[in-house]
């Protein structure tokens, strides 16, 4: 606003009275334009910022925080396995000395011995203290078609007794036989005079798979247990067979000649 004083014509002028009303109504035709205009730059300065603030209408809430570049991902809490335990399998499992549990083409051989016969003695012999199987599997026909024979040595019972409640698993390999049976090779040889026997119990689960060469079908399995001090082989006139065993049976006898505990089952099996 200019600061320049404006003169009206002398009192008592007839002009004077129409100069000083004129110059107040330019006054106020100044002052209704100068608040037209400011109140029109004020609407259009808070339409901008509305539009600024809310976006397109087909903005979401989810791309508004996926454009954000400082935005944190999303965590999901990880989901941690708990660890499989398998505790040590000890005690016996069966009252029986000898017993067969078959899955699939897998064949488990338990034997629990609660009296084997450990032996110490200072001569030479090939005798040993251990727990042993020999399969035969034949056709129903009798033809033998695989074989297999395996031991576990029982030489450490003498400084870990506590091995004594423990089940140790021994895997034993099944072959083909094609016809020709080979059977357990047994050891002729007396027992050493002097010897030391101490009784404690033995378990052993003998772990035998079936070949897939093996045809599926009916057949005769036949096991020989033996659990003591000796060559680990058995003979059905050992186990005092007598008449000719059904298709499950079991027998069981003491070779007191090698101080062994044997048994023998024979049983039809379907292997799929």
């Amino acid at each position: 606003m200019s600061n320049t004083s404006r003169k009206y014509p002398e009192v008592g002028s007839e002009d004077r009275f129409d100069a000083i009303v004129s110059r107040g109504t330019s006054l106020r035709r100044r002052r209704q334009l100068l608040g037209a205009t400011g109140t029109g730059v004020t609407a259009a300065a808070c339409v901008a910022i509305i539009v600024a603030v809310s976006g397109s209408p087909g903005t979401t809430k989810q791309s508004v925080t996926a454009n954000q570049p400082n935005a944190p991902e999303p965590t999901t809490a990880p989901t941690t396995a708990a660890p499989t335990v398998t505790p040590p399998t000890t005690g016996p499992r069966s009252d029986e000395f000898m017993t067969i549990d078959r899955t699939g083409r897998t064949l488990t051989i338990a034997i629990n011995d609660p009296a084997t016969r450990l032996v110490q003695t200072q001569q030479d012999t090939s005798f040993r203290s251990q727990q042993c199987v020999t399969v035969t599997m034949s056709t129903t026909g009798g033809t033998p078609v695989a074989e297999g024979h395996g031991c576990r040595s029982l030489e450490s019972l003498f400084d870990s007794p506590a091995e004594a409640e423990v089940v140790v698993q021994t895997s034993v390999d099944l072959h083909r036989t094609d016809g020709v049976s080979v059977g357990c090779a047994t050891i002729d040889e007396r027992m050493p005079e002097t010897i030391t026997v101490q009784p404690t119990r033995a378990q052993t689960d003998f772990v035998v798979r079936v070949p897939k060469t093996i045809d599926p079908g009916e057949y005769m399995l036949e096991v020989f247990g033996v659990s003591g001090f000796g060559d680990g082989c058995a003979t059905e006139a050992e186990l005092d067979g007598g008449s000719e065993p059904s298709a499950t049976a079991t027998t069981a006898a003491d070779d007191s000649s090698q101080l062994e505990n044997s048994a023998l089952i024979r049983q039809s099996i379907t292997i799929d």
